[in-house]
């Protein structure tokens, strides 16, 4: 239940933000590793 609930959470938002916000997060984990 729980799970649906985020799932559907998250494709309310547009595409193009979420993949903004994943770019972002993965641009600070290899800034992390690199670190």
């Amino acid at each position: 239940m729980t799970e649906e609930v985020n799932n559907t959470m998250v494709y309310e938002r547009p595409k193009e933000e979420i993949d903004e916000v994943m770019r972002g997060l993965w641009e600070i984990a290899l800034w992390m590793k690199q670190g």
